[in-house]
C-alpha cells in the first residue's frame, strides 16, 4: 500500500470516529470545538455523513 492510500484509509478512520461520536453524544463533541449545545438533529445527520464518507473511503 503505497503512502497516499493509507493516508486515505487511516483519514477513513477518523471519519468513522468522529461520525460515531456526532451520532451518539452531540453536545460534548460539540463542546469540544466550542461551540454551543444543540437539541437539533442537523449534528446528527453531518455524523451519518461522515460515517459514509469514512466507509466509502475504507472500502
Amino acid at each position: 500500500m503505497t503512502k497516499a492510500a493509507k493516508s486515505v484509509y487511516y483519514f477513513g478512520f477518523y471519519l468513522l470516529v468522529v461520525g460515531f461520536g456526532l451520532i451518539t453524544f452531540p453536545n460534548d463533541i460539540l463542546a469540544l470545538m466550542f461551540f454551543e449545545p444543540t437539541s437539533e438533529v442537523w449534528i446528527r445527520i453531518v455524523g451519518v455523513m461522515a460515517v459514509n464518507i469514512g466507509l466509502y473511503y475504507i472500502i
